[in-house]
């Protein structure tokens, strides 16, 4: 993938993520639904679509509040320069609709139907927070320790996309805050 461009090596690493993260959600759904019928509903993707905007703008517009709140005290600047293409690409769309819909889509959506909303939103997130482990140790190459500040900020990502997505009925809430959540953190430092 390093000969590639910016935006096709951002197009197929993303692929790769879908396939693991999103193939076998898929395919358990379509097994259970002959003909594939009832994937996005199952999914929450196809009903209360403006809902789950609303919802997902206000919960954006909360975190880019705390974002420019946080930096103005601690006297951090805000990026100037344009992001490239594959970072809106992958940091705004890709990543965010990949992770919801095996986190959210998915994974809470079937805890749910065992457990209390908030001990499966807990789990989820938890799970959540531990898929973002690999990177931080083999790629990074980072102690956990160090990322503990990170942990506990996604943690609440993951509650706070887990109850936009109930109170609105709709995935794409939790897609765009997390997309929103993601375009702050490109653009203020931590």
């Amino acid at each position: 993938m390093q000969g590639l461009a910016p935006v096709p090596c951002t197009l197929l690493h993303e692929t790769i993520r879908a396939l693991v993260f999103v193939g076998p959600a898929v395919l358990s759904l379509a097994r259970r639904q002959p003909g594939g019928a009832g994937i996005f509903a199952s999914l929450r993707l196809s009903g209360h679509v403006w809902r789950g905007i609303r919802w997902g703008l206000i919960g954006g517009a909360v975190y880019v509040l705390f974002g420019l709140v946080r930096a103005a005290l601690h006297g951090l600047p805000i990026h100037a320069a344009p992001l490239p293409p594959q970072k809106q690409l992958s940091g705004f769309l890709l990543v965010p609709l990949v992770e919801e819909i095996a986190f959210r889509g998915f994974v809470l959506e079937r805890l749910r139907r065992a457990w209390r909303f908030w001990i499966a939103n807990g789990a989820t997130a938890l799970l959540f927070v531990a898929v973002h482990f690999p990177g931080w140790i083999f790629v990074e190459h980072a102690r956990l320790a160090d990322k503990v500040p990170l942990m506990v900020a996604i943690f609440l990502l993951g509650l706070f996309c887990g109850y936009v997505v109930e109170k609105s009925g709709s995935l794409w809430s939790s897609v765009l805050l997390h997309g929103i959540n993601n375009l702050v953190s490109l653009l203020l430092p931590s």
